[in-house]
């Protein structure tokens, strides 16, 4: 199981204006979680779950494995809009 999480300092005027939502797979052999959240003053928070089933994976089982990947990649790409005043 991996479990990360990333702290990002926002500079002091930005807002959050949008974040994406709550990501996941709960099927197949890459099961992951990808959620977004405002941290504590001025910081926006990242936290990431994966675990991959802990035996050798067979053909169809590959297949499906780079399908999931792919969409954590994706959900981990997603924008987040951050608003600068001046």
């Amino acid at each position: 199981m991996l479990e990360e999480e990333i702290e990002f300092a926002l500079p002091s005027k930005a807002r959050i204006t949008a974040m994406p939502p709550v990501a996941e797979n709960k099927n197949g052999p890459l099961s992951w979680r990808v959620e977004w959240s405002k941290g504590s003053a001025g910081k926006l928070t990242t936290r990431l779950e994966a675990t991959l089933n802990g035996r050798e994976l067979l053909l169809p089982e590959t297949i499906k494995l780079q399908r999931e990947l792919g969409s954590l990649l994706g959900a981990l790409s997603m924008e987040i809009n951050l608003k600068v005043e001046r």
